[in-house]
């Protein structure tokens, strides 16, 4: 049942008819709600679609206005598909017809076309009155809606009487053609509009006002906040740009209305305000948007649609802009007998131009070369800068009254136009007109003109450069010491000192006696500037750090300068890595922009000899096949066929694919040595051995060197007896562990167990952070048996279930002292007045690697012609690397007993 005809039957109720209630309830409700295509008013707007000048959005919008809630696109699909079943876009009969048959098959028989569409016979039995269903907009309502706009949607609190009897004269006119009411049959309809029609008539058109609106206001809900249909506290969404979200939003909440940020779609604010008053309505609908002047701007209608002009004044009236574009059309009258070369507007849409042939030959066309305006862009980007200059600001003068702002490294600035606007940062590097610089949040680089910056401090100083350290090479660009080069010893914040002359290497390996000749010098620190920087690891968007596990590095800014190492891990998300120290095998962990990456950790360079035959030619094992299975900086690892593996140094091995030949025979510039067949006299090749392969020039740094001796003489593949004596010595001199390979202190490991570290080369670095204790009392034996040449029995407690103990026999050059971490504990010196005093730890400082102990002694005391000695304890700071770390063996108590 429609809103009409329920407001008829609830005004029916209440009103004093003749007609009894009870038989008009049942009346009413016995009655079906029709289907909307038996609507003759829905089917009224197609017909006059095709009969009128009304146009498709027209009839599509009065078609949904008039629906409402009941349209149903399946429904109507047969009805679209009629209007455009003609062939011909002028043929409007075929399409007239097939609307009407399927007007014919939805509407009953008792209803009729409208009068001014040729529709089915007149004959018909009867002639209905279409039924008013809701959003149906009569003539006459339209014509009361246009002069009438009642403030509130239920209350027509305007109406006037010649509008009612406009309204009664419409139903008069509707029952004097013979209408017959479908709501009764049995009522009898008198002549002239009674009050209770006219009532009805109103409340009608009171609810066809309120849901055309409600129906408007669902469609076009895009409406701006002064529409009539808007109501006080409304809530809006703003779409902004994501980089201006948090400062629009703070702006808002500042003028005191509550903005909610969306956490799903970025740049969407949701904005509750109460509606514009007229004045701000008026503003706002009559507000021209202000271009910027100078700017770029792209035509989007008219002749010079899609092209891009300059903005020449933004202030003209009437809503225009001045923008110069160049001319389609020649500004003046052409010349007489002159012609248009290429005329584009000739052309095909959407066609290119095809070749133009004379006689047998393509001649087709090519653009003028016209040079882009450079100097014109530059002066625009530059005008663009200019309006950011502040008082303060650093500027230069280019030509007249242009100028622009001067940047330096370390200058914070925000970007202020671009795909990068908003982003805050500090220039790292300057070249020509673009910058690079490190965003202050996530540390990426960016590339950005230097037109698009406006420098502004953040949260720190602005420096000139980044600060001075030591080890850092300087120029001095000032006063007498002006051009000098030099290395930065010693550094503040004011004043500098440096050895000119002197690199940092030369500082770093030259001992104590070995310093440097020139005198240093002393200087303030901002006549000093940093030259030769190193390259160090940047990120970048195609590979970002480029760093991996693996990767051999060096250290060139912070506390840990000039440190070389292997990079241990690599966190991403703080932009640093942790690197194993080559000289002491400690791990550190720094920035990743501190660090210069020497080369790649890779496996290819050693694939052609990782896995092939060697030979070794110095050490114990000279004279012996080996298979090599690992290379690493200054070491490989091989096993002697049948053998476990062992670790030699690379001088100590080479590669080959013969045998070593009995007899050398030298050839001048040549590094390969032809062998004689010695079971033959004639002088044929065996074939030749390289002693230092191109493929593993970085992996095994050494070459081999032949000179021209005699078979007589003692070569590197001659065993000597003096080689194990000699490689015995070397090994007891300069090893990591000379005292302990010497036996210098055998009576005191009797008693004690020598605490020791493990490097991470030994065993795949599986002891690596752990500490081993050596076999007491003979340090050189264990339950495994006595240890192998410069090797050393230690045991440690396994990482399983129970802790058992697990005895090694490690090589001393795999083995380093074992730092302390706690006081109380008993440490053996090893240097200096009490080398081999046992004394007891009373403070341990990690940091500065050193601890303190007290040294008990006697001092000589006269009294008199009487002398005596008197004890005293004496407090002493000794290094690291001057103690030794012990614990009592289980067996002490059994040797102080015998």
């Amino acid at each position: 049942m429609s809103w009409s005809n329920l407001k008829r039957g609830q005004a029916s109720v209440s009103s004093s008819d003749d007609e009894p209630n009870s038989k008009r309830v049942r009346s009413e409700k016995s009655r079906a709600t029709p289907s909307p295509l038996a609507d003759e008013g829905a089917w009224r707007i197609l017909f006059q679609y095709l009969t009128t000048e009304m146009t498709y959005p027209q009839m599509e919008e009065e078609f949904l206005s008039y629906l409402g809630d009941r349209y149903c696109a399946e429904d109507w699909k047969d009805a679209r598909d009629a209007l455009f079943s003609a062939d011909d876009l002028n043929d409007d009969a075929t399409p007239l017809a097939n609307l009407q048959a399927l007007y014919a098959k939805h509407v009953t028989p008792q209803s009729s076309l409208p009068s001014d569409i040729a529709g089915p016979s007149e004959d018909s039995p009867a002639v209905v009155t279409p039924v008013r269903t809701p959003g149906h907009s009569s003539a006459y309502t339209r014509k009361s809606r246009s002069h009438r706009r009642p403030t509130n949607p239920y209350i027509d609190a305007k109406a006037q009487e010649d509008s009612t009897e406009e309204e009664a004269e419409a139903l008069a006119s509707e029952a004097a053609e013979g209408n017959r009411s479908v709501r009764s049959p049995l009522v009898t309809s008198l002549s002239g509009p009674s009050a209770k029609q006219t009532f009805l008539s109103t409340i009608d058109n009171i609810f066809d006002k309120v849901n055309t609106s409600k129906t408007l206001d669902r469609r076009l809900h895009y409406r701006a906040a002064w529409s009539p249909g808007t109501i006080q506290s409304r809530m809006y969404l703003l779409c902004v740009h994501r980089s201006a979200t948090p400062f629009i939003a703070k702006h808002l909440r500042n003028k005191g209305l509550p903005v909610t940020v969306s956490p799903w779609v970025p740049g969407q604010l949701y904005v509750v305000s109460d509606s514009l008053k007229n004045e701000e309505r008026e503003a706002v609908e009559h507000a021209c948007p202000k271009l910027p002047n100078p700017g770029w701007v792209r035509i989007t209608q008219g002749k010079y649609r899609g092209d891009i002009g300059y903005v020449y004044d933004s202030k003209q009236l009437n809503d225009f802009v001045a923008v110069l574009i160049p001319p389609r059309e020649f500004p003046y009258p052409a010349l007489k007998n002159s012609a248009a070369l290429f005329n584009r507007s000739r052309l095909p849409a959407n066609k290119t131009v095809s070749d133009i042939l004379r006689d047998g030959k393509v001649i087709g066309c090519s653009c003028i070369y016209n040079p882009d305006g450079t100097h014109f862009i530059k002066a625009t980007e530059l005008a663009f800068s200019m309006q950011f200059l502040r008082v303060s600001d650093d500027a230069r003068v280019i030509t007249g009254e242009d100028v622009e702002r001067m940047f330096r490294l370390g200058d914070s600035v925000r970007v202020v136009a671009g795909i990068y606007l908003g982003l805050e940062g500090h220039v790292i590097q300057m070249y020509d007109d673009v910058f690079h610089v490190c965003q202050e949040s996530t540390k990426e680089e960016v590339e950005v003109s230097k037109y698009y910056l406006d420098c502004r401090p953040l949260t720190h100083t602005l420096q000139l450069q980044l600060p001075t350290q030591e080890l850092y090479y300087v120029e001095v660009l000032e006063e007498h010491h002006k051009g000098k080069h030099g290395t930065v010893s010693w550094c503040s914040t004011s004043v500098l000192y440096l050895w000119p002359g002197v690199d940092s290497t030369s500082i770093m390996c030259a001992s104590d006696s070995e310093a440097p000749v020139t005198r240093m010098i002393k200087v303030p620190s901002a006549w000093a500037q940093r030259i030769y920087l190193a390259p160090t690891i940047k990120y970048t968007k195609d590979k970002g750090y480029d760093v991996r596990p693996g990767d051999f590095v060096n250290v060139t800014r912070g506390p840990e300068y000039q440190t070389t190492g292997v990079v241990q891990s690599v966190d991403l998300l703080t932009a640093r890595l942790a690197l194993i120290s080559q000289t002491d095998k400690s791990l550190i962990n720094v920035p990743i922009r501190f660090v210069v990456k020497l080369h790649n950790a890779s496996l290819d360079t050693f694939k052609n000899i990782i896995g092939k035959e060697v030979f070794i030619i110095g050490g114990e094992q000279k004279g012996y096949r080996a298979m090599l299975y690992d290379v690493g900086n200054e070491t490989c690892s091989v096993a002697i066929h049948g053998q476990r593996r062992i670790t030699l140094k690379h001088s100590d091995v080479v590669t080959s694919v013969t045998p070593p030949p009995e007899k050398v025979i030298a050839s001048s510039g040549s590094n390969s040595i032809a062998c004689p067949n010695t079971q033959s006299s004639e002088s044929s090749i065996l074939g030749t051995w390289t002693a230092n392969p191109q493929v593993i020039a970085r992996a095994l740094n050494h070459s081999l060197t032949v000179n021209s001796i005699t078979s007589s003489e003692s070569t590197s593949w001659t065993v000597n007896p003096e080689d194990n004596e000699a490689r015995q010595e070397n090994i007891q001199d300069n090893g990591p562990l000379s005292w302990l390979m010497r036996k210098e202190f055998s009576s005191i490991l009797l008693e004690h167990h020598a605490m020791l570290k493990v490097s991470p080369s030994f065993m795949g670095g599986k002891l690596h952070k752990r500490f081993v204790s050596t076999a007491c009392p003979d340090p050189f034996c264990s339950v495994n048996g006595p240890a192998p040449e410069n090797c050393i029995a230690a045991f440690c407690t396994s990482n399983g279930a129970g802790a058992a103990i697990e005895h090694y026999h490690i090589p001393a050059h795999d083995l380093s002292l074992a730092p302390p971490c706690r006081k109380n504990q008993q440490c053996l010196v090893l240097d200096g007045d009490h080398r081999g005093d046992i004394l007891t730890i009373e403070k341990c400082n990690t940091k500065k690697n050193t601890v303190e102990v007290y040294i008990d002694s006697v001092v000589p005391v006269a009294t008199g012609s009487v002398r005596s000695t008197l004890p005293t304890r004496n407090r002493s700071t000794l290094r690291f690397n001057q103690i030794c770390v012990l614990e009592p063996s289980s067996m002490q108590p059994y040797l102080n007993w015998l």
